[in-house]
């Protein structure tokens, strides 16, 4: 049993880490937070098993932070995040949370012109936040080097593995000081990351989420039988005009049917807008905003952006294709949190019957089939 943390200052931080903490708009540690926190600091390696949205980016980048030296101008602390998206949202965590530290930071992305990363790394960086592809590239470029690593974090481990990545983690991993610590973040623990665990870590600490803190069974999972792909819009209608919720957000599986959908709905008549993985980051930023003030009624996501969005006024979510079982836990579970009551509905079709039941084994959740009456599902 791990401690539990209830203030920040009993972690005998700095104070300029501390300030940063504050300044977030951090008060206490909470969920997840409060129980891993401790182990990230002390220098353990350490497992955590959590969702998305339960401020574990902020303990391994407080750990990180408090970990530096920053006198020593070699890569110290090394992040791997599974998408540019994440790798982002992660820097900005990092950044706000050291905005009055000393560190250098650097983020890598694959979008990044490739000599500019080689030049910023060369003048030489405390801390790095990347994608898996992209850092191994710096690497064997000579760009930097991990013998000095004091700090390893893999974050959203299942959806690097489920990417095929888990010879580029090993090569990484390769250079990174045996005694350097290691702590991986993991919505699930699958069978490819518990053995990467117990191949790369020395009695690692194990935070798992609680029960009352996962989110599944606090969202109402339904799932819509279709015989057709082209019932898909009818029956998308036929809800967003049943249930008279505020806002809806819709998931596709490809950058091409997000588009297309929201053209469709447009065309009906309703105020829609779209954020897809062609987009820049900062017109998806700018569609986000506007759609939490209100100003679109629906929202269609390309899948794969489902972990950056936390939009708590929405009450209905809508699967419009079949997610993976690595983008379910994301498209649903950022939704029942600080007592919003939820829907998540699931467009399904017959030939995905097996797919949808072995969703419900791996997260141990219930996927019942939507009703007839739906309106009285959202009261």
């Amino acid at each position: 049993m791990s401690e539990v943390c209830d203030s920040f200052d009993d972690l005998k931080l700095s104070d300029e880490l501390l300030k940063g903490i504050y300044a977030s708009g951090f008060k206490k540690p909470s969920g997840i937070l409060k129980r891993s926190i401790i182990p990230c600091v002390q220098g353990g390696d350490t497992i955590v098993q959590a969702q998305s949205g339960t401020d574990k980016t902020a303990t391994f980048c407080i750990a990180a932070l408090n970990k530096v030296d920053i006198k020593i101008l070699y890569c110290q602390v090394l992040i791997l995040v599974p998408t540019e998206e994440v790798a982002k949202q992660t820097f900005k965590v990092f950044s706000d949370l050291g905005k009055y530290m000393k560190v250098q930071s650097y983020v890598c992305l694959e979008s990044t012109a490739m000599k500019d990363d080689l030049q910023n790394l060369q003048k030489g960086v405390q801390v790095i936040v990347g994608t898996p592809a992209r850092v191994i590239a710096m690497i064997d470029r000579d760009a930097f080097g991990t013998n000095y690593s004091r700090m390893f974090v893999l974050d959203e481990a299942d959806v690097i593995f489920s990417k095929g990545l888990s010879n580029v983690i090993r090569n990484v991993m390769k250079d990174v000081p045996h005694d350097a610590q290691k702590c991986v973040f993991s919505a699930t623990l699958s069978e490819e990351v518990q053995t990467f665990t117990t191949r790369c870590m020395l009695n690692p600490v194990k935070i798992l989420e609680k029960e009352e803190e996962r989110t599944l069974d606090a969202v109402r999972q339904l799932y819509s039988l279709l015989e057709e792909e082209e019932w898909k819009f009818d029956t998308l209608c036929d809800i967003g005009e049943t249930l008279m919720v505020s806002q809806v957000i819709i998931y596709t599986n490809t950058n091409e049917k997000t588009k297309l959908l929201q053209g469709k709905l447009s065309q009906k008549g309703y105020t829609a807008s779209c954020m897809h993985g062609e987009m820049e980051p900062s017109d998806r930023e700018l569609v986000l905003k506007k759609f939490k003030q209100g100003s679109t009624r629906m929202l269609v996501i390309m899948a794969d952006l489902a972990r950056g969005i936390d939009v708590q006024m929405a009450t209905l979510f809508i699967n419009y294709d079949l997610p993976t079982k690595e983008n379910y836990i994301y498209m649903i579970g950022r939704t029942g949190r600080f007592g919003t009551e939820c829907i998540a509905v699931t467009f399904v079709m017959s030939s995905q019957m097996r797919e949808l039941k072995d969703l419900q084994t791996h997260y141990k959740t219930k996927i019942e089939e939507m009703p007839m009456d739906i309106e009285e599902l959202v009261t």
